[in-house]
């Protein structure tokens, strides 16, 4: 109810099934979207829905630690929800690649003097079924995901290969700190930038730009910290 025009946006009951639930979740987002005169593509929508997991605790886990991920630095609810999401539906593309990409930033974050061994052992256990799953992705997060694991082997080009993939409405988080990771380490500094704020935007949570810090190299974002007024 918005108090200002004294309009209700949106009065509607929503049936919340377990065999419904992404039918349910496409139709109250294309409401509440509608309701707003917001004109998001409803095929956007519809991409998005589907790559979520089938069933309902699964998708419970991945959507908290989806919106836990950049909240905090600490990172052991995020990682114990995708872990959990990951073992009751260890065949879905979205959950498989988050939980790469949640661990690997796990790893950089907590600065381990075994760091390079842990990211070698990460890499093992999740190569094979990141590569098996770009042969047809079900989520546009196995390319974040590829891309990730190519700049952990020093392969930027391959890395680039991979985002240029997802289409610009699907960039995610991860997507843009990527980014803007590669474009930093080309001597690009305006346009890591860019993509910093963006994720930032994205994210809604500053905190990102401590994760996106210690990603793959330390970056210095002093500088941006200083024009969003982040104190220390």
């Amino acid at each position: 109810f918005n108090r200002i025009s004294n309009f209700r946006h949106l009065g509607r009951d929503y049936l919340i099934d377990p065999s419904s639930l992404h039918s349910t979740m496409r139709s109250m987002l294309d409401d509440l979207l509608d309701s707003f005169n917001m004109d998001i593509q409803k095929s956007i929508l519809k991409q998005q829905i589907s790559e979520l997991p089938k069933q309902e605790e699964s998708l419970k886990l991945s959507l908290e630690s989806l919106g836990l991920a950049f909240m905090t630095l600490d990172r052991t609810e995020t990682l114990s929800k995708i872990t959990r999401a990951n073992e009751l539906e260890p065949d879905n593309h979205f959950v498989l690649s988050n939980r790469y990409m949640y661990e690997l930033a796990d790893i950089f974050i907590l600065r381990s003097k075994h760091k390079d061994k842990q990211i070698e052992e990460l890499n093992k256990r999740f190569k094979a079924q990141l590569l098996s799953a770009k042969n047809n992705p079900k989520s546009y997060r196995v390319y974040d995901a590829l891309a990730a694991y190519f700049l952990t082997q020093d392969n930027p080009d391959q890395a680039i290969q991979y985002l240029r993939l997802i289409p610009r409405t699907e960039y995610s988080v991860m997507s843009m700190i990527i980014l803007a990771k590669i474009e930093e380490a080309q001597g690009n500094p305006s346009m890591a930038e860019e993509y910093y704020y963006e994720a930032i935007l994205e994210s809604g949570h500053p905190v990102v730009l401590k994760v996106a810090q210690t990603l793959f190299f330390k970056s210095n974002i002093t500088e941006i910290e200083s024009k969003l007024g982040i104190k220390h």
